[in-house]
């Protein structure tokens, strides 16, 4: 029995002693603890005056270029008689690309376009009537006709200069009838290029669409050639801005624009700039702003996209960077300037 009683005042004894020891919490947890907590919260304070949290406004975008390239087609169902450039030649405006079969020679239909040329610039004009008064020999299909009105009106004109003591009158005369003769010709090789002749109208590199050569079967609008222009442009952007938030846009804020076709996560995004927002509202209620890109179609990530005609996608208006800090504090100092 005594024995049992010591036994548990001993293990009275420990539990008071237990209870002290963990009772008392050691110094260096203390120090440490508050150390560890105000280094984060340091930490916290100083990463959100780094870390930046812009104030944004989405709008839908279209990215037009001022000189797209231009598609060239088929005006009409046929064969290709000859391809007149190769892909990836540099090639002047109103350069012939290719011709499309038909009643005429072709190269003598170019050769008569180019002394038409000569013709018209009043250089060396004895010569090149001579030209053509001897050069009835060209083949030229439909427009053959025209050509022969042509060269006898002038035939007609030179003999009656030939002629001494020639009337005032006469002369105008013949001056008009060649002059007539040469609107219908012109007017005829117009509608012989429009429908066979496939020019370029702009100074560019020539990509052929698909595989292009001679004899090969066309349709109607089909695409043959693109005409990549020498000189690009930067692009530019219109995008239509809401009523709402529209106060703080201002003109040479940065904008993100992410294009449609090209994932950011793969591609980037373009950055570009306000350069300018309409005064009044359109017809929709909205106003248009013009978003201009410095670095051209190059991407965040330094990819250039290939330039199109037109491009669709989403704009992020940055109005205001501000810092997480300062989001933190809008709300009191909301509160201060309504209690003030």
């Amino acid at each position: 029995m005594d024995n049992e009683i010591k036994r548990n005042n001993n293990i009275e004894l420990y539990s008071e002693e237990v209870q002290e020891i963990m009772s008392k919490n050691p110094f260096w947890i203390l120090r440490y603890g508050v150390i560890i907590l105000l280094f984060i919260i340091l930490t916290l304070v100083v990463g959100s005056w780094f870390y930046k949290y812009p104030d944004i406004i989405k709008v839908n975008v279209i990215i037009t270029s001022t000189n797209p390239p231009v598609t060239i087609t088929a005006r009409l169902t046929g064969n290709i008689d000859k391809i007149f450039v190769r892909n990836n030649q540099i090639v002047k405006a109103q350069t012939p690309l290719a011709v499309l079969h038909n009643t005429a020679k072709n190269e003598d239909i170019l050769k008569l376009i180019a002394l038409l040329n000569q013709w018209q610039t009043k250089r060396d004009r004895n010569i090149i009537n001579k030209q053509f008064i001897s050069g009835q020999y060209l083949s030229l299909g439909s427009i053959q006709p025209y050509y022969a009105t042509f060269v006898n009106s002038l035939n007609d004109y030179n003999n009656y200069l030939a002629v001494k003591n020639c009337s005032q009158r006469r002369a105008i005369k013949y001056q008009l009838s060649v002059k007539n003769a040469y609107e219908a010709l012109i007017a005829q090789i117009n509608v012989w290029k429009q429908s066979y002749l496939m020019i370029t109208p702009i100074e560019g590199i020539v990509n052929q669409i698909g595989v292009c050569r001679n004899n090969q079967n066309v349709n109607t609008g089909e695409a043959l050639f693109t005409i990549m222009p020498l000189h690009q442009t930067c692009p530019e952007g219109k995008a239509l801005l809401p009523i709402n938030g529209a106060g703080k846009v201002k003109i040479g804020q940065r904008v993100n624009v992410h294009i449609n076709n090209f994932p950011d996560q793969e591609f980037g995004y373009l950055i570009g700039k306000i350069k300018s927002i309409s005064n009044i509202l359109n017809k929709d209620g909205y106003y248009v702003v013009e978003i201009e890109f410095p670095n051209g179609l190059v991407t965040s990530y330094g990819n250039s996209l290939p330039t199109t005609q037109q491009m669709m996608g989403t704009a992020d208006i940055i109005t205001a960077d501000l810092r997480l800090i300062e989001r933190f504090f809008m709300p009191v100092k909301k509160l201060l300037s309504t209690n003030g």
